[in-house]
This record gives structure tokens, C-alpha cells and sequence, in this order.
């Protein structure tokens, strides 16, 4: 073999393996963050990283852990249910051409856990000590029962005069107090 043909041979050896290395990490990151690879994880415990408003980062973490104020029910292109989910916007591609995938986060609680305010940001959502002046604890729990009041809404059906977190689907409502 002639050394031009070796050295012919050695780079189309570095093309290819370079290619397929390109190929193995977009299919890994497809799976991860495009369209349908969160939905793989519904009911994942969750906390979400980063300021911005688009492409935070989604970190699954334990179910028991203090940072794990959310879990995964959704993953749309469409937007969320109708309820009070936290969401997370995922885009993808360059205009015209971009992509929105929407997480939606439902709470990670149940009754006598603490958590923020549920106005909160998804980024800042994550189970308090009970001790905490700004926690508001779950007071009750209505696992089948979607609740149309709204976030933060007070007065009136299951909850009364406590806030009121409710989703579709799944379908829970959680009652909420301010810590006294």
C-alpha cells in the first residue's frame, strides 16, 4: 500500500468515526430533550435548573429528596392541560423553523409537606422545612378530583379559604396554608 492510500485510509477512518460519533450523541440528545423524550419519564420526580423563562434544564433527582417539588405528567407540543401546572418550554431548531416542546410539572406531595407559594417559578419550587416562615403546608389531598378555580384561588369549592393547586391530569387537588 502506497503512502498516499494510507494516509487516504486513516482520514476516511477519522470521517467515519468522527460521523458516527455526531450520529451517537444527536440520538442521545434527541431522546433526552426532543419531542417525546421526556415523555418517557411521566411521573418522574424533577427539579428545574436555570433563570430563563426557555430551555431550563429538567434534572430528575430521588422522590424523597427535599428538591424534588415536582414530577412529570405531561410532555406536549400543544401546551399543558388545563390546570395549575408549573411548565417548562423547550425549543429546538432556528426560525422559521422552531420547535416547542412543553413539560408540564405537576406538585410532588402529599399532605403535611411543605413547598413555596405556588406561584412560585418552577426554578425556585422545592420542598421547605415546615419551620420556614414562607412555607405554605398541604393540608389536604384529593387524589381523582380536578378542581376549575384556578392557582392561588381562594374561596369556594374543596379547599375553602386555603389555596387551592388542581390538575386534570392527573387528577389531584391540593389544599394549601400559610404557615402560622
Amino acid at each position: 500500500m502506497t503512502r498516499d492510500r494510507r494516509r487516504l485510509s486513516r482520514r476516511t477512518s477519522w470521517i467515519a468515526g468522527a460521523a458516527v460519533a455526531v450520529v451517537a450523541v444527536g440520538a442521545f440528545a434527541w431522546t433526552q430533550f426532543g419531542p417525546g423524550g421526556l415523555r418517557s419519564d411521566l411521573g418522574a420526580c424533577v427539579r428545574v435548573e436555570g433563570e430563563t423563562l426557555v430551555n431550563q434544564a429538567i434534572v430528575k433527582v430521588d422522590c424523597g429528596s427535599p428538591q424534588a417539588g415536582l414530577r412529570i405528567a405531561a410532555v406536549s407540543e400543544s401546551g399543558c392541560p388545563e390546570g395549575d401546572y408549573s411548565s417548562v418550554l423547550q425549543q429546538t431548531g432556528e426560525t422559521p423553523n422552531v420547535t416547542s416542546t412543553w413539560t408540564c410539572l405537576v406538585l410532588n406531595g402529599d399532605v403535611g409537606d411543605c413547598f413555596p407559594h405556588p406561584s412560585e417559578r418552577a426554578e425556585k419550587f422545592r420542598k421547605l422545612a415546615c419551620t420556614d416562615p414562607a412555607a405554605y403546608r398541604i393540608t389536604r389531598k384529593f387524589d381523582g378530583h380536578f378542581e376549575e378555580t384556578g392557582r392561588t384561588r381562594r374561596g369556594g369549592g374543596v379547599c375553602g379559604e386555603e389555596v387551592t393547586e388542581s390538575y386534570r391530569d392527573p387528577p389531584v387537588t391540593y389544599c394549601l396554608a400559610p404557615i402560622d
